[in-house]
């Protein structure tokens, strides 16, 4: 991805936490900016059954 014209990744529709931190582990790799979108049912969790502030929390490893 680096060695292409990106400027940057969006990830929407992500409905498991552990996808975001891939997706963001592999941006960060890549050098490039990222923008995350989680789908978040009527109840405010994700369709996993995670609450959205739990998939949102900073996690070690990320500054």
């Amino acid at each position: 991805m680096a060695d292409t014209d990106i400027d940057m990744l969006t990830a929407m529709t992500v409905t498991h936490s552990e996808e975001a931190i891939g997706t963001v582990r592999a941006a960060r790799t890549a050098e490039l900016s990222i923008v995350v979108s989680f789908t978040v049912e009527t109840d405010g969790c994700l369709p996993s059954g995670q609450p959205l502030g739990e998939a949102i929390r900073p996690r070690r490893g990320f500054g």
